[in-house]
Order: structure tokens, then sequence, then C-alpha cells
């Protein structure tokens, strides 16, 4: 429904055009979950995407899936500890599609990277070092959102 309204170039170009605003990742999908256009620009979840054993796409698919029954944006943390933010786009009071992007990295904690490396077969020490220096605290996207 929403590639139908504006196209998955424009989606793309808008992606791209907003990114430098997080920095991190971008994404647009229909109402039923269908990824059209996504932006991964952040080492860390470049990293975790390629994987050995990545669940990056079944969680955003998870995520954009929640669509259908939210009433408005859906916080959720990704099985890489990224706090993601899906906000729904409506046409004439209906979803029709959605944005989703990452809005908060993990705390540097040896624990929580353990699990996630030992999730996507990756090594702690190289997650570490591609966690923003500001990790674990809430980024100006998320600030947005609760105001």
């Amino acid at each position: 429904m929403l590639k139908d309204l504006v196209g998955t170039e424009l989606l793309q170009s808008v992606l791209r055009a907003i990114l430098p605003l997080s920095g991190t990742m971008l994404a647009c999908c229909e109402r039923t979950g269908e990824f059209l256009a996504m932006e991964l620009t952040h080492p860390y979840c470049r990293k975790l995407r390629e994987a050995p054993r990545s669940c990056c796409e079944q969680a955003h698919q998870d995520l954009s899936g929640k669509l259908r029954e939210a009433p408005g944006p859906v916080v959720e943390v990704c099985p890489g500890g990224v706090k993601m933010a899906l906000l729904p786009i409506r046409c004439q009071g209906t979803v029709v599609g959605g944005m989703l992007g990452a809005v908060e990295f993990p705390p540097p904690g040896e624990h929580l990277l353990a699990e996630v490396a030992a999730r996507y077969g990756v090594s702690a020490g190289e997650l570490a070092a591609l966690l923003p220096v500001e990790a674990g605290e809430r980024g100006a996207d998320e600030r947005q959102l609760s105001a």
C-alpha cells in the first residue's frame, strides 16, 4: 500500500536524506511488515546484520509486524541490544506503513555484549569497539519521541 502511494525510490531518497540525523539505521516498511527500503550506516548494526547467525532481519520483521496493532510508536530492544522505534505512517487515518530506526545503543557492559556476541557468532571485543562513545544514553531521536 505504501509502495503504491509513494514508490520505493522516493522512500529510499527520504531515508538517505534523514539518516544523518540518526546516524544509525532507518527503514521503511509496508503495513504487512515487508521492507521497502533500508539505510544502515552504523558499524555496530552493520556488523550484526552481516554476522554468520544474524537475526536482524527477523527481529525487524517481527517489530514491523506490530504496525497493524499499534495505535502509536512502538519501542523495543532488538536481539543485538539496540533500542528500536517504529513509527506508523498513516494515510487518511489508516496505517499504510512505518518507519523503523535505532534510537539507543546498548550500554557497553561485558555481560550484555557477551550474550549478543554469542547469539550472532561474533567477538564481544569487536562489538564493544564498534559501540558509539555515548552508548546506553538516550539519543536525540528518542527524546523527541517521548516529548
